[in-house]
């Protein structure tokens, strides 16, 4: 797969100088890292390629919304992966609430965040209409997901499903140890959604991973991890990470289309019988 970085700046809205290198209000800057498609190996395990030649078609989208203070370097085997199994991935770094913030991270600018992730989708949008540069004609307008994993996952669901935020570009949700969400309407019409939860997660309970499913519209996934903590499901550190890895390129292939790409997955990390507790529905239907 290639990856390129892009920053995105958005003039229309500030962040105050608290937490910029200048100690002025600024605009709020989204460094965002993008994996690909490209020609050559897509097997599990081979780094991304910079500038890579793209494999010479459109692909999906899915837009990823990293945890607080985090980025996405932290979860580069699971956004790897979806790029191997044909999605373009556009990872963003939040200007407060990612690592290294000026003056340290706000979690109480997840407010913005919804905000930042329908720029990032139509700043990619547009690099890929035109005829020129890496990402020109590689996206597929017409299928696009939101991910996120804890604070990101509550983004994705604002973005993806929540009245005040939802973008009508969104397709499917995915959502990883999600944080409680905001007061507010969510859900008021069907979109895809896969909500993925350890069972063992220390800072989002359970619990909240079961609301956000009960208040979803079918068709809903609920993946319940026995054991798994807050980050190693989804940053590749545990077992229970190749679980992650099949079942979200499944949720993807059946509901943004793609599939076009191949994976490689280890020998004998098949068998999840004993990571993965399915409740409901977590396997995809057949037919």
């Amino acid at each position: 797969m290639g990856t390129v970085s892009r920053v995105f700046t958005d003039i229309s809205r500030e962040v105050s100088g608290a937490h910029t290198a200048t100690g002025r209000p600024g605009p709020r800057v989204l460094p965002t890292q993008i994996l690909y498609p490209s020609m050559g190996s897509s097997a599990l395990g081979v780094p991304p390629m910079p500038g890579a030649m793209p494999a010479g078609t459109r692909f999906p989208l899915v837009v990823f919304a990293p945890g607080f203070d985090l980025g996405p370097s932290s979860y580069m085997p699971l956004l790897a992966s979806w790029a191997s199994a044909g999605y373009v991935v556009a990872a963003v770094t939040f200007p407060l609430t990612g690592p290294h913030t000026p003056g340290g991270p706000d979690e109480y600018d997840i407010v913005n965040q919804p905000a930042d992730v329908r720029f990032v989708i139509s700043r990619v949008l547009d690099a890929a209409r035109t005829g020129h540069g890496t990402l020109s004609q590689l996206v597929d307008p017409a299928h696009i997901a939101v991910a996120g994993h804890s604070d990101g996952a509550q983004t994705a669901i604002l973005v993806g499903a929540g009245r005040c935020c939802r973008d009508p570009r969104v397709d499917a949700v995915l959502v990883m140890s999600g944080a409680n969400l905001p007061a507010g309407a969510y859900f008021d019409s069907a979109i895809p959604t896969l909500v993925m939860q350890g069972t063992a997660d220390p800072i989002s309970p359970e619990s909240v991973a079961l609301r956000v499913y009960a208040i979803a519209k079918p068709p809903k996934y609920l993946l319940l991890l026995k054991g798994a903590g807050h980050l190693p499901p989804f940053s590749g550190t545990s077992a229970s990470g190749t679980v992650v890895r099949e079942m979200s390129i499944e949720f993807l292939n059946r509901y943004i289309g793609g599939g076009s790409g191949t994976i490689a997955v280890p020998a004998g990390q098949r068998d999840h019988a004993s990571l993965a507790e399915a409740t409901r529905a977590a396997r995809m239907p057949s037919g």
